[in-house]
């Protein structure tokens, strides 16, 4: 929500490019596993994977939409409705 809240300064045509980046270069990033980064391997599942995370012994997190993608959709979806704004002709 903070993102979404940062675009909406922005053109539309801005938020879109930024959504749609967003949608597409999450599947470029798909063969990139948590476990190859080590140490900051949690941040990336929390960006871009869906699984079970363990920040704390005995405290699981379940990682249902990973960030990335969210973002880019929730930015489309924003800037889809200002067409709704828009006047009939």
């Amino acid at each position: 929500m903070v993102f979404l809240v940062a675009v909406t300064y922005l053109p539309t045509r801005i938020v879109v490019a930024i959504g749609i980046l967003l949608i597409v270069g999450d599947n470029l990033f798909e063969h990139v596993q948590a476990e190859q980064l080590g140490n900051i391997g949690w941040a990336w599942t929390i960006l871009h994977e869906r699984k079970m995370l363990e920040l704390i012994s005995g405290f699981r997190l379940f990682i249902v939409y990973p960030l990335i993608s969210w973002i880019g959709v929730m930015a489309v979806g924003y800037a889809f409705g200002t067409l709704f704004k828009m006047e009939k002709y």
